[in-house]
């Protein structure tokens, strides 16, 4: 069930921006703001860099078809599967990211191997990007719900968030996901 490694980047993020939120003294729990995320980064590997290759891409392709708008949100006109939680990188995703030791804890944190290739790789890319430190993504995932122009106004902010997930592996994410998606962490085995 976890065969995409650009899985394990929305991932990834995903918990970072739980993270950033929490800290920020954010009202909704941790699943809501996954699941915004996870919404976002599927409209824009969709509607961006035409990436049809995610769960829940049926119900995307649909919402791109009807509309420009982008929504995200808890409420099940927003989620991108039938049920996201379980059938989405939060529920199918998660164990095998806690099991590579990229995340750990209860609530479920970033692991320091984690926070390096966020740190490391994926910011970096949206700085270069003009989007400092994902300030922007994390000021949407504060909202309750929030509505984005994918023609108009918001189309520079999803052109910038859709570099994360570049056709090729940048050097630094393919260490650190070949350490901990191929190898034992502890025995340097391959998996």
């Amino acid at each position: 069930v976890t065969t995409s490694v650009r899985d394990f980047t929305s991932l990834v993020l995903g918990y970072y921006f739980v993270e950033r939120v929490t800290d920020l003294g954010g009202t909704d729990e941790d699943l809501a703001v996954f699941l915004k995320w996870e919404q976002l980064a599927a409209h824009v590997r969709y509607r961006i860099n035409q990436d049809d290759k995610f769960r829940g891409i049926e119900r995307v392709k649909k919402a791109a078809s009807e509309d420009d708008v982008i929504r995200l949100g808890t409420d099940p006109a927003c989620q991108i599967l039938g049920n996201q939680r379980t059938y989405g990188l939060w529920g199918l995703y998660t164990g095998p990211a806690r099991a590579s030791g990229l995340v750990d804890g209860d609530p479920t944190r970033l692991t320091p191997a984690g926070q390096q290739l966020v740190e490391e790789v994926y910011l970096p890319i949206l700085t270069n990007a003009g989007r400092r430190n994902a300030d922007r993504i994390v000021a949407l995932l504060v909202e309750p719900k929030v509505k984005l122009d994918a023609t108009g106004r918001d189309r520079p902010f999803l052109e910038s968030v859709a570099k994360i997930w570049p056709d090729r592996r940048v050097s630094a994410e393919r260490a650190i996901y070949d350490q901990h998606l191929l190898r034992d962490n502890k025995t340097d085995r391959l998996l």
